[in-house]
């Protein structure tokens, strides 16, 4: 008898365990998905914390990227509409540490716009592409 419940148990477990959805796919999509929630939401620092921009950048330079990140929106706005959805279409991976991320944007006047984004893994954080 203690065989049988032994078995049921681990196989419960095993169930379980696998359901989760800690996959390279699912990490890059939602770290994709909050770099993205942040930028659009005008939360820059967040964003940009989120971004491998090559180096490191002094205050002047944050500053420069956030008036022209915020500008950017404005102009979104303006030519589209506000975004409605971002949807992570596929990402597909060049090796363990570079992928590439294909999006759809759909704005507030029914537009979809189509984008692919290169992330790359820096330690165990994956991070947006700036650079070639």
């Amino acid at each position: 008898m203690r065989k049988p419940l032994f078995l049921l148990i681990l196989s419960a477990a095993l169930a379980f365990v696998s359901c989760s959805d800690d996959s390279p796919h699912k990490v890059v999509s939602d770290t994709f998905e909050a770099a993205m929630d942040a930028f659009h939401n005008r939360r820059f620092d967040e964003y940009m914390e989120s971004v491998d921009y090559g180096c490191e950048m002094d205050s002047i330079q944050k500053d420069v990227l956030v008036k022209t990140y915020s500008q950017y929106l404005d102009r979104m706005a303006q030519n589209d509409g506000a975004l409605q959805s971002l949807n992570v279409v596929d990402v597909v991976f060049s090796s363990d540490t570079v992928c590439d991320v294909y999006y759809e944007m759909l704005f507030a006047d029914s537009t979809s716009v189509e984008h692919c984004q290169k992330m790359v893994r820096i330690g165990d954080v994956w991070k947006l592409r700036a650079r070639n």
